[in-house]
């Protein structure tokens, strides 16, 4: 980092184990394919509010050819900045966004149900998001529209706020439109997830219908007609027994019949990246003999992610030779993305990022919810939208919880936890944060003594500890479970409803 220049002068560390700054080389270009031009390292820096929920994160450039950051001066101070305010419930209520030049995008305000008397929060419901600024500032990536309508009933006087704006929920909570996208209805499963998806009328997107097994795991996506509209397909998911994505074929009807197996995920003790040779099962002319047309190296696609799970980018398993013409030793480039903070595809840091499937946290995308590349995600249980860094639906462990908006994000803190599930926030930040984390629940005063061992022999340690809240009156030690590479999950218990004294611990170092 050194001692001087730009980064130097913004990373604030807290010394509190969260993530001050962090660095990221790209190469978002086709070039790389053919082994031209040089990676872009961008630096990003980040500030947080004192419950610890992400306020800031700024973008820096010009690393120099030795490697380092001392002296270099990035002058352009709004570079990929980003700003966050929030309520107390941990609602985002304004967000502000801009690109590599440091020009704005997106001026997001969030709008939602308050008291007449005294303007204060009644639902976590989101009803109308109004973006001040114009869609020309970029156009590679699908930025919230430029959309300021007069917010309607505010303080649902006559009844209308859920009918009149933007957004409509059901009475469980649930999404069921989003004008934004041009989602005139979503229909919901009586287990809570989304069983289709109806557009308003003059919107170009398909419409969209899900099946899921008995287990509540998605077995069927169809875009679209097959048959009827142009490009129409339906995805079909073959799972193990644990719920993993073993194979996915997709059926197509337009100038003929084909279903075709377009995907076999590849795994070690987490996803890797999956072997991407098509293979038609239904209309092929003849059988395929054994032997024949074996697996090429092009066809494996390898997926490098950060410490959040993020796939940065995607390689396939031939190498070609370097930019200094050597023996060939540097993977072939099929998709590179950057990512916001909260998971929108970053302005000029993408190339192909299509090619990808999977993405922000390592989820699957869901780009013909809203219409553009990577701007949803499916997390299992939820779908997330990053356009606006909320859930689009409730959490089922909502009352374990109930300081924090049931529609947050991790708790806001998106560069050190993930939510592997859609149900839980799982602590992946530095040891330091990880200490930190224990060290609140040492103070929190673990119950059982199991508990206590394990918390003083995780101080420290490079393990994952996944907070849960109960329903029990005191804080105890659930268990554990191995991971392939030596590691361990260890679940902790929460007391729901800590003292008030120390209810600013938990928030401040759990952010869940």
């Amino acid at each position: 980092m050194g001692t001087t220049g730009t980064l130097a002068a913004q990373h604030k560390p807290l010394y509190n184990g969260n993530i001050a700054h962090t660095v990221n080389s790209l190469q978002p270009f086709g070039t790389w394919s053919a082994n031209g031009g040089q990676p872009q390292v961008l630096a990003q820096v980040y500030t947080y509010d004192q419950l610890n929920r992400l306020k800031k994160s700024r973008g820096i450039i010009g690393l120099n050819g030795d490697n380092s950051w001392d002296g270099i001066t990035d002058a352009e101070p709004y570079r990929y900045q980003s700003l966050y305010e929030y309520d107390a419930n941990g609602n985002i209520t304004y967000c502000d966004r801009h690109d590599e030049e440091g020009l704005r995008y997106d001026a997001l305000r969030y709008n939602y149900q308050l008291s007449g008397a005294l303007g204060r929060l009644i639902r976590n419901r989101l009803y109308l998001v109004k973006d001040s600024e114009e869609d020309i500032e970029v156009t590679d990536i699908g930025d919230f529209p430029n959309h300021e309508p007069t917010f309607q009933d505010p303080y649902n006087a006559a009844g209308n706020i859920n009918t009149a704006n933007s957004y409509s929920y059901d009475a469980l909570g649930n999404l069921t439109k989003d004008a934004s996208a041009g989602i005139s209805a979503i229909h919901w499963t009586v287990a809570g997830k989304v069983k289709a998806v109806h557009r308003a009328g003059g919107s170009t997107l398909p419409k969209l219908d899900f099946a899921y097994g008995a287990s509540g795991q998605r077995i069927m996506k169809q875009v679209g007609e097959p048959g009827t509209d142009a490009g129409a397909y339906r995805e079909h998911y073959i799972r193990d027994a644990q719920g993993n994505i073993m194979a996915t074929y997709r059926y197509t009807n337009d100038a003929s019949v084909s279903l075709m197996l377009n995907e076999r995920p590849l795994y070690g003790s987490s996803r890797l990246g999956s072997l991407r040779k098509e293979v038609e099962v239904y209309n092929a002319p003849t059988s395929v003999a054994p032997g024949s047309n074996p697996t090429q190296l092009v066809d494996l696609n390898y997926e490098l992610t950060d410490h959040l799970g993020n796939v940065s980018a995607v390689v396939t398993g031939r190498l070609l030779t370097n930019l200094f013409g050597a023996t060939p030793c540097q993977a072939e480039l099929v998709s590179a993305t950057g990512y916001e903070v909260f998971g929108g595809v970053q302005t000029g840091r993408h190339w192909n990022s299509s090619a990808a499937l999977n993405g922000f946290n390592g989820m699957r995308k869901e780009s013909e919810l809203n219409g553009a590349e990577g701007m949803a995600y499916d997390f299992g249980a939820r779908l997330y939208d990053p356009r606006v860094g909320r859930w689009v639906t409730l959490d089922g462990e909502r009352s374990q919880y109930p300081w924090l908006s049931p529609y947050s994000f991790v708790g806001n803190q998106p560069i050190t936890c993930i939510d592997p599930d859609g149900n839980r926030i799982v602590v992946v930040g530095t040891w330091k944060y990880r200490m930190a984390v224990m060290k609140a629940l040492v103070e929190l005063s673990v119950s059982s003594k199991e508990g206590r061992r394990i918390t003083r022999e995780l101080i420290g340690s490079k393990h994952n500890v996944v907070i849960a809240f109960g329903g029990k009156s005191q804080n105890d030690f659930i268990g554990s479970t191995k991971n392939e590479d030596g590691t361990s999950n260890y679940f902790i218990r929460l007391d729901p409803k800590p003292p008030m004294n120390r209810r600013r611990v938990l928030k401040a170092e759990t952010a869940s």
